[in-house]
C-alpha cells in the first residue's frame, strides 16, 4: 500500500506541476494555514494533513507571487575586464529557493560579455553558480555590485576582496538618535534553528561560543562595520557604514548590537542593546556633533536615496584596483 505524505511535502515536491509560482517551503506552509488546499474538491488549511498522491490537489486559488524585476538594473561603470551595477531593491544576485528565474546571475548571462564562459568553467576554479560576480548583497539591498568578464579579471578582483583591499560603503536609516560613530568588531554565526539568520557576539565570547555549539574558524567569523550618523530628524538617524569585512546581514547585525536597527528590517528588528549600555571594551565609540534637520526635508533625502523604497539599506560606494593596479571609485550619493 502507497504511504502517504503531509500536503506541505506533497506540494514542496510537486510545486512545478501545481503553479508557475516559486514558493519556498516556508512560504508554502503559511499559505496552506492562509489558503488552504483544495484535496478532492474539500478544502484544508492544516499542513500536516496526509495524501497518497493520487487525490485532485489544487492551489489554483493561492495568490501569484511576483517574480523579482530586472527594471532598473543599469551599468554604472565598465571597461573591457569589469562592469560595476546598480542591483535594485528586491532582485536576488543568484539562484536560490522562491526565486528561481529572475536574478542577476540570468540577467548577467543575457548582457555581460564572458559571463557564460565563466559559468562553463570547473567548479575548483570557479564557483560555477555566480559566474562573474565578485561579491553579493542581500536581495532587498541596492547599489552598487562588481562583476568580472574573464577569469583573471575574477581571480584579481576576489584574492582584493580576501585580503581586504576593497573599499565598500553603505547608507543606511537606523531606528532612533545615535550621536556617536560607533566601530562595532565582533564575530558572526549561522542560527543552528532558521539558518536564513546571522548572530553576533562580541570577540570576548568567542572561545565560549566555540565550545557551546561546536563551531570552527570556517563558521564562526570575524565581522568589523563603522557607523557613522550624518544628520538625525530627532527619532531616526541617517548613517554611513564602513564594512571592513563582507559578512551575510554584516550590517543589520552591528545596527542591532548597539540597539538602532536598520530602519523597516522585518527579519533584525529585535533591540538587543541600549546604547548607554554598551562595552566600550567591545565597542569604539567616538561623540562627534550631528546636524539635525526638519522631518520633511529627512523624509525627502531618504526617498531620493532610496528610491521610495521603506527598508533603507543602499551600497553607496565601492574602490577596487584593475588589472592595471589603477584604483576604480564608483559613489552614487556625495555623503
Amino acid at each position: 500500500m502507497k504511504d502517504r505524505i503531509r500536503i506541505h511535502q506533497y506540494i514542496t515536491k510537486n510545486l512545478n506541476q501545481l503553479t508557475s509560482s516559486n514558493f519556498t517551503p516556508r512560504e508554502i506552509q503559511a499559505n496552506i494555514e492562509l489558503y488552504g488546499v483544495l484535496i478532492d474538491k474539500k478544502m484544508y488549511f492544516k499542513r500536516l494533513e496526509k495524501v497518497f498522491g493520487n487525490e485532485d490537489i489544487s492551489i489554483d486559488h493561492w495568490p501569484v507571487k511576483e517574480k523579482a524585476s530586472y527594471e532598473g538594473i543599469a551599468i554604472i561603470w565598465e571597461d573591457e575586464d569589469y562592469a560595476v551595477l546598480f542591483k535594485p531593491f528586491g532582485l536576488p544576485v543568484q539562484k536560490g529557493a522562491g526565486h528561481i528565474d529572475n536574478n542577476l546571475v540570468n540577467w548577467l548571462l543575457d548582457n555581460i560579455p564572458g559571463q557564460r564562459a565563466l559559468l562553463s568553467l570547473p567548479s575548483n576554479e570557479n564557483n560555477s553558480i555566480t559566474a562573474g560576480l565578485v561579491h553579493r548583497l542581500d536581495k532587498d539591498t541596492q547599489g552598487l555590485i562588481l562583476i568580472a568578464k574573464n577569469l583573471p579579471a575574477l581571480i584579481h578582483a576576489q584574492n582584493q576582496f580576501r585580503q581586504r583591499f576593497v573599499s565598500k560603503t553603505y547608507l543606511t536609516v537606523l531606528n532612533g538618535v545615535l550621536e556617536s560613530e560607533i566601530t562595532i568588531n565582533g564575530h558572526q554565526y549561522r542560527e543552528p534553528k532558521t539558518l536564513i539568520k546571522q548572530v553576533f557576539i562580541t570577540n570576548n565570547l568567542v572561545e565560549i561560543t566555540k565550545k557551546q555549539l561546536g563551531l570552527d574558524d570556517t563558521k564562526l567569523k570575524e565581522c568589523n562595520s563603522t557607523i557613522t550618523p550624518l544628520f538625525t530628524d530627532g527619532t531616526d538617524t541617517f548613517c554611513k557604514v564602513k564594512i571592513l569585512t563582507g559578512r551575510m546581514h554584516q550590517i543589520r547585525l552591528a545596527a542591532q548590537a548597539i540597539g538602532h536597527t536598520v530602519k523597516n528590517d522585518k527579519l533584525y528588528n529585535n533591540i538587543q542593546a541600549k546604547l548607554s549600555e554598551i562595552d566600550l571594551h567591545n565597542f569604539y565609540s567616538k561623540e562627534i556633533i550631528i546636524k539635525t534637520i526638519d522631518k520633511s526635508q529627512f523624509d525627502t533625502i531618504v526617498h531620493d536615496v532610496f528610491k521610495g523604497h521603506q527598508y533603507c539599506l543602499l551600497s553607496n560606494e565601492l574602490i577596487f584596483k584593475d588589472l592595471k593596479d589603477k584604483e576604480i571609485i564608483n559613489k552614487l550619493n556625495q555623503f
